[in-house]
């Protein structure tokens, strides 16, 4: 169990840190969502308002989706660890595979996130009466009402793009200590097998034709 310890650290730090990750990005579209129904709450009576964010949108998704499948994948592989019937080489094996593929998913994802967040802006636009609205006075509107549709601006994103980059150390982390284990386990399985068959060998020796 003392080798375990590194490891086990690991897999509870990439939990706690998935759930952050997952509660910040449910938070950011819950407050994205607000900003959107204030925006239609106090614009004049027969505006019609549209609010462009699906790239950022969409990868903020994906990352929800990783989230969660780190959550679980951490879970399943403790409780591997603490169920000694659970505890073959094959499933750490399996484990680390899907640990790694997670967190390499999430590497490509939080970049895309980070990139659009420090260099995109939501596209907003407004029409009264079925007539657009030029960009001027839309952006005159968000000033005078505190709101801005540039990503980097928003803190409730500027949160959410820090947090997925120490999910997925810690899940790198985490399959890399896997891996080495599934090695060490399979080993340590083969010398006794090896053990046994030598015992077996010795007494079949000393007995009597």
């Amino acid at each position: 169990m003392a080798r375990n310890i590194p490891l086990i650290l690991t897999l509870f730090l990439t939990f706690a840190f998935a759930v952050t990750g997952l509660g910040l990005f449910i938070d950011a579209f819950v407050k994205a969502n607000d900003e959107k129904d204030y925006l239609n709450e106090i614009v004049p009576t027969g505006t019609t308002v549209k609010v462009d964010d699906g790239d950022i949108l969409t990868t903020g998704k994906v990352s929800i989706a990783i989230h969660a499948l780190l959550i679980l994948l951490s879970l399943l592989t403790l409780a591997a660890l603490s169920i000694t019937r659970f505890s073959s080489p094959k499933t750490f094996l399996l484990l680390a595979a899907l640990l790694g593929f997670s967190a390499i998913w999430l590497l490509a994802t939080t970049i895309a996130f980070t990139v659009i967040f420090a260099t995109k802006a939501a596209k907003i636009s407004a029409s009264l009466g079925g007539v657009p609205l030029p960009q001027a006075i839309i952006e005159a509107q968000e000033k005078a009402f505190g709101l801005t549709p540039v990503y980097k601006h928003k803190l409730y994103l500027r949160v959410a793009t820090i947090i997925p980059w120490f999910t997925f150390l810690f899940a790198a982390i985490s399959s890399a200590l896997l891996f080495l284990n599934s090695r060490k386990t399979s080993g340590h399985a083969g010398s006794e097998r090896d053990l046994a068959e030598s015992h077996d060998g010795s007494k079949n020796e000393r007995s009597p034709i």
